[in-house]
């Protein structure tokens, strides 16, 4: 299987919404646009996996963020 770290990384990956190799603030701007402008669902702003764009999307980015 893939290790923790592995899994984590490619998670990480997964969540870079401006595909620029980083976790970062960016990503949240970037979230935070997409919820405000109620743009279409995407696979890759659901942070959390549960098939919804929200609040709850922009917490678990932060906790990523702050590797909590």
């Amino acid at each position: 299987g893939i290790s923790g770290k592995c899994f984590r990384m490619l998670i990480n990956i997964y969540r870079d919404l401006n595909n620029d190799d980083n976790i970062d603030v960016i990503d949240v701007v970037l979230l935070v646009n997409l919820i405000i402008d109620n743009s279409p669902y995407t696979e890759l702003a659901d942070i959390n996996m549960d098939n919804q764009i929200n609040i709850l999307d922009i917490v678990q980015l932060l906790n990523i963020i702050l590797d909590f």
